[in-house]
């Protein structure tokens, strides 16, 4: 089973799944033979896990609990499913920052010219930051406007993407085309394998060293109040919404799995009412 989900999520959430196998299931259950574990057990493990894990964490284990038993299920091996009645805690959903037009600008002016390409290519598709990190220039059509998702960078390591729907292709704006282009011709190593956003040897880029080294001092030196990577994500999504595109084409250049996510998400900075798609994400621009 372990080798099977290892082949169809990105590596670091099947190290996270392994994690809750290892350090909190296993020592709990004592490798209790599945189909005589019981509802009360497993509500015992989660209670006893209350006072010292947030309920994200919590909630983690029990994805973790009902997909081992929903496999053991569907194999036929159970004759009651225990885990069924497992429900999810009450968690509070992460503040989302989103930059201004101003900001975006400030931003990229402040940016050193190796990463300003990575981080106007974040804030003007959306993509997550292991997305844009496993991209190769085999992915990128410029001509056709085009980037195509197809795997994540983490941990030194490519990967499978976070789900079915991260598999996409994202329409770009002539702007950011031709940003790429230029930066693409400034490269030595630009091969259709070459990762579009590489570190000096021409190898894909360390998240943690990217963050800690270009992005927070690009905002410290912008003006700007420290965010997340993935704030930059939030800010597409958010121009979008308030420029009345529609949910629906929202959904699928960023990877959203339902349009109830998207919703969710970024449903409140939508205006009541729409009229066609409403204006193009191509009429945003950076001039002053």
């Amino acid at each position: 089973m372990a080798s099977e989900v290892k082949t169809t999520v990105a590596l670091r959430t099947y190290e996270d799944y392994e994690k809750v196998v290892r350090i909190h299931l296993v020592p709990f259950f004592e490798n209790m033979p599945l189909n005589q574990i019981t509802q009360g057990q497993l509500n015992d493990f989660i209670s006893s896990k209350h006072e010292d894990f947030a309920p994200r964490t919590i909630n983690k284990m029990i994805f973790v609990i009902k997909t081992i038993f929903r496999k053991v299920e569907d194999e036929g091996k159970l004759n009651e499913n225990p885990a069924r009645r497992l429900r999810r805690r009450k968690q509070e959903q992460k503040e989302m920052a989103f930059l201004n037009r101003e900001e975006i600008r400030l931003l990229l002016e402040a940016s050193s010219p190796e990463y300003r390409p990575l981080f106007h290519t974040a804030i003007f598709t959306g993509a997550r930051e292991g997305e844009l990190l496993g991209l190769k220039w085999c992915d990128v059509e410029l001509e056709e406007k085009v980037i195509y998702i197809r795997r994540a960078f983490d941990r030194g390591h490519y990967g499978p993407l976070k789900s079915p729907s991260s598999r996409r292709a994202i329409v770009i704006t002539p702007e950011l085309a031709k940003v790429v282009s230029e930066y693409k011709r400034s490269l030595e190593k630009n091969g259709d394998e070459d990762p579009v956003f590489q570190n000096k040897q021409g190898k894909p880029i360390n998240k943690s060293n990217m963050i800690s080294r270009e992005f927070h001092p690009a905002l410290e030196r912008a003006g700007i109040r420290r965010i997340r990577f993935h704030d930059l994500r939030h800010t597409y999504g958010g121009i979008n919404a308030s420029m009345g595109v529609n949910p629906k084409i929202i959904q699928k250049q960023m990877g959203h799995s339902s349009i109830t996510v998207t919703m969710d998400i970024y449903g409140h900075l939508m205006p009541e009412a729409y009229e066609g798609f409403g204006e193009s994400f191509d009429s945003f621009t950076l001039k002053k």
